[in-house]
């Protein structure tokens, strides 16, 4: 009896015929990925997916602020979520940026995560964040001190 001595490459699936390098279509690394970025999509549609990021970044901060007095480690999930969908649809966080980090990007709900301080000398609020250890201020601005510099 004669074998066969030669095993098939097809059935390894090493053996793919590939086509000329002038008709396969140039995906890149990512395998076609990058056509279902936002940034391809026309302006209604890009528009429309921001409004929705930013209802869930909402929504995830609120349930974050909710949770950081029971579960401290959900709270930190969900605004983990939050900063991440805001990052990946450009969506601004405006007043809700103040529960982060300026540094480190951890959550800083107000019961024990960073070290509030006001300063006399310059006005200020100091936040001392717990996890990364770095002092960032806030500028205090009182309706006195605006009038007093707009009439001089």
């Amino acid at each position: 009896m004669e074998r066969n001595s030669k095993i098939s490459t097809a059935s390894l699936g090493r053996g793919r015929e590939q086509a000329p390098s002038s008709s396969a279509p140039d995906v890149g690394r990512r395998g076609g990925r990058r056509d279902r970025r936002a940034r391809n999509l026309p302006s209604a549609k890009r528009q429309e997916r921001r409004r929705i990021a930013a209802k869930q970044i909402q929504f995830l901060i609120d349930l974050a602020l909710e949770e950081a007095r029971n579960n401290s480690k959900l709270a930190v999930r969900y605004a983990d979520i939050a900063w991440k969908i805001s990052t990946r649809f450009n969506v601004r966080l405006r007043e809700k940026r103040s529960y982060f980090c300026r540094f480190c990007k951890a959550f800083l709900p107000v019961p024990g995560a960073a070290r509030y301080r006001l300063s006399k000398k310059r006005k200020s609020l100091n936040i001392t964040c717990a996890s990364c250890g770095k002092t960032y201020r806030k500028i205090i601005v009182h309706q006195g001190y605006i009038k007093r510099a707009i009439n001089g």
